[in-house]
């Protein structure tokens, strides 16, 4: 697979993990995590699925991506946690 390809696939992916996250999909979101392994894959402006997943207070979403090793200390470009998310809302 070259570069681009393998670009393009990681883009798709998170792209993906993101969709599952907002829908609040926890089996599609499940199968996605077994076959591509990244959690902390990052929108344009930073933010995290676990973010996300923190803001919209979706608990059993949050709790698959910390088992799955979600970071819970990143940053988005504003500075803003997971913990901050939750918060915010």
């Amino acid at each position: 697979m070259d570069t681009t390809t393998s670009i393009k696939m990681t883009t798709l992916a998170i792209q993906n993990l993101f969709s599952y996250v907002e829908e609040e999909n926890l089996e599609a979101l499940k199968t996605h995590l077994d076959r591509f392994k990244e959690v902390d894959g990052r929108s344009d402006n930073g933010q995290t699925p676990l973010m996300l997943a923190a803001e919209q207070g979706s608990l059993e979403i949050i709790q698959e991506l910390i088992r799955r090793g979600a970071n819970v200390n990143l940053d988005d470009v504003d500075c803003w946690s997971a913990l901050i998310s939750a918060a915010k809302e």
